[in-house]
């Protein structure tokens, strides 16, 4: 398996992107671009569905579904971790929240223990409980965490492909599933978070995988992979300036997303140049970590804000936006080194060296 390393400097670009949208609730504007921030998470999804198959595909084409219980320990040591750990500091802030009577503490263990278990088992978005309640963004890693048990139904469709041309129909296929679905609901744009996440894992992290398989057959770097990713960029960067959030556009986007993804896993240029940079990757690694922490920072910022009697649109609001995105970093970091990086490496020995993502 060939490391591509400009998909970590996207899956930076993603979440640093996610923090960002999050950040204007301090600012009450949100700049061009910034807000269209919630796509993040779709850039996620198709990512996700490309690197887990390009990852395992071989593998699992190789040991069969003997590999499967290996497959989920790498999965357990990807996802649990950090969001363990995160978790236990909701609990721990809700209870000083509690017990110095200065408020902002949260839902406290005590007070539902079955929705904080189903929170550490990532199953809230499930249709069983709150998935907004405790952590928010947590609703998409419930979802990731189910599409990761499917992975090998999704990579028995796509190997069996043989035409680049039918592969990259049915990722657009999928996602074109997925658009007629939220205009049939309604929806004003994607920023629905769980209320309807399960369609949108579901179409976004198969069309990962269909591209993935595209992708593979072509094969090989090529400069004309970082002429499309250049142009998908410099088109969606223009959309996102030009034209505010609305349904068709978020899905015009996540199309240009694909071709971003395809067109710098391999291509050169520019942009593939930049995202491989060291500085992208190195928050690319700790982007899982920076996503799942990046809520308690904002919770902490937030308390802050409100006890000062802050005003969101003032000036000091901005200040408070570079707050969450530079704390939120040195918090993602300090729990890659000291705790992911760790358990891991742990977990990746029991594993019996299976390939990580």
């Amino acid at each position: 398996m060939t490391h591509l390393p400009a998909l970590d400097g996207l899956r930076a670009l993603a979440a640093l992107w996610v923090v960002a949208f999050h950040a204007t609730a301090f600012t009450g504007v949100a700049p061009p671009v910034i807000r269209h921030g919630y796509l993040g998470v779709d850039l996620f999804f198709v990512l996700s569905g490309f690197v887990l198959a390009h990852v395992y595909a071989p593998v699992f084409a190789r040991d069969g579904l003997a590999f499967y219980a290996r497959y989920l320990c790498r999965r357990v040591a990807r996802l649990w971790p950090v969001w363990l750990v995160v978790l236990a500091l909701f609990a721990l802030k809700a209870e000083i929240g509690r017990l110095s009577g200065l408020g902002g503490g949260g839902l406290r263990v005590a007070d539902d223990p079955g929705l904080w278990s189903l929170y550490a088992l990532l199953m809230q978005s499930w249709g069983w409980a709150d998935a907004e309640r405790i952590n928010p963004p947590g609703w998409s890693l419930s979802y990731e965490w189910a599409a990761s048990l499917l992975l090998p139904v999704a990579l028995a469709v796509a190997v069996r492909l043989r035409s680049v041309l039918a592969c990259l129909a049915l990722a657009l296929a999928s996602l074109a599933a997925h658009a007629i679905y939220t205009h049939a609901h309604g929806l004003p744009s994607l920023h629905t978070a769980a209320a309807h996440g399960g369609a949108r894992v579901a179409a976004e992290f198969l069309a990962g995988v269909f591209l993935w398989r595209a992708w593979r057959q072509v094969g090989g770097a090529a400069a004309s992979g970082g002429v499309l990713a250049g142009i998908c960029a410099a088109l969606a960067i223009v959309t996102m300036i030009d034209v505010a959030p609305t349904l068709w556009v978020d899905h015009l986007l996540i199309v240009a997303f694909a071709g971003i993804l395809v067109g710098v896993a391999k291509g050169r240029g520019v942009l593939t140049n930049v995202l491989s940079s060291r500085a992208s990757r190195a928050i690319g690694e700790a982007s899982y970590a920076l996503y799942v922490v990046h809520w308690f920072v904002f919770e902490c910022l937030w308390w802050a804000f409100d006890r000062l009697g802050l005003a969101v649109g003032s000036a000091v609001g901005w200040l408070f936006f570079a707050a969450l995105i530079v704390l939120s970093l040195v918090a993602a970091f300090a729990l890659h080194v000291a705790i992911e990086r760790p358990a891991r490496a742990a977990l990746r020995r029991l594993a019996e060296g299976a390939p990580a993502r």
